[in-house]
């Protein structure tokens, strides 16, 4: 991870994408975060449960959302209006992060968290030069599974019933992506169909020859212990 990454963050209060903003919040979005955030379809599946006033939510802008360099409103362009936000938490001791999300139901299904996770992973990767970036959710949360799919993320754990929220036990899956995975899947990206498709062969061969060495060097063994 670069040792001026305050100044990187600074560098990128606002990001564009090529349908969203993604800046700072200030006291005037208020009223708009309240709007969401009291929404109990969105906060199904996250621990919090809002502030619930417009006070509660003009202190999280002041104290939480307005301080920290890498908490970013989500804006569409030129609707005026905020329809989410998206954070990461950075381990500068470990060069990696852990993001997180939440958007206005209003607007699910347009590919919003998607495009902006996919922002936040490149200034991850190629300006903070992470080597890693996490994520985790709720078993159930089907809409945050495909979006970290989406953007190269990859399943790594689950865990049962490991955590509380509004009184049931939740199971958390967790997702992540290193920095070669990501620019691995960044090329795939680029590539023809046809390119795909022969990159796609390859892997399936090589998958193949791994699980064929795999059964017969098993084989052998359990032939040897036969032997004994």
């Amino acid at each position: 991870m670069v040792k001026n990454y305050n100044e990187i963050l600074y560098e990128n209060h606002t990001m564009h994408t090529q349908r969203l903003i993604l800046r700072r919040m200030q006291p005037s979005d208020a009223n708009f975060l309240l709007e969401f955030t009291s929404n109990t379809a969105a906060l199904e599946y996250l621990f919090w449960e809002g502030t619930g006033t417009i006070e509660g939510t003009l202190l999280d802008i002041y104290n939480t959302y307005m301080l920290v360099p890498t908490f970013w409103g989500i804006e569409p362009a030129n609707a005026g209006k905020l329809v989410g936000y998206i954070a990461l938490r950075l381990d500068a001791d470990h060069d990696k992060g852990r993001v997180g999300y939440m958007l206005s139901p209003a607007i699910w299904g347009k590919g919003y968290a998607t495009e902006a996770l996919a922002a936040v992973l490149k200034l991850g990767f190629d300006e903070l030069k992470l080597n890693r970036l996490e994520a985790d959710f709720f078993g159930g949360n089907e809409a945050s599974r495909r979006v970290l799919e989406k953007n190269g993320m990859r399943f790594e754990s689950m865990a049962r019933q490991s955590r509380i929220a509004k009184g049931k036990y939740i199971d958390m899956f967790n997702y992540g992506i290193t920095s070669k995975m990501y620019f691995d899947f960044i090329d795939t990206l680029s590539m023809s169909k046809e390119e795909k498709n022969a990159a796609n062969l390859t892997a399936l061969y090589c998958a193949q020859s791994t699980n064929h060495s795999a059964f017969f060097s098993s084989r052998m063994k359990w032939k040897e212990y036969g032997r004994k």
